[in-house]
């Protein structure tokens, strides 16, 4: 199981079942994922792509670093990262 917490402004951050699986849902439809510890962010814009076909994060820079650091926030704020005990 992930875990999961609101962010401001943000409708679910996800923590995943795999090292590394993170996901930010914004609430205007823009969702960031990392498929893993190694991957790069993906960006979809789930109003006109609900299925996450087409990773836009080329496209729209601004969108990815702004959801990045809201995400990197969280995950300091909620412990996620470093997590009690982890070598920082």
């Amino acid at each position: 199981e992930g875990r999961m917490a609101l962010c401001q402004g943000f409708q679910a951050c996800i923590q995943g079942t795999r090292p590394g699986d993170c996901t930010l849902i914004s609430r205007d439809g823009w969702k960031i994922v990392r498929p893993g510890v190694k991957a790069e962010w993906e960006l979809y814009n789930l109003n006109e792509d609900r299925s996450e076909k087409h990773n836009i994060a080329d496209q729209h820079p601004e969108i990815l670093a702004r959801m990045i650091e809201a995400y990197d926030e969280w995950t300091r704020r909620c412990m996620v990262v470093p997590y009690p005990g982890q070598k920082k």
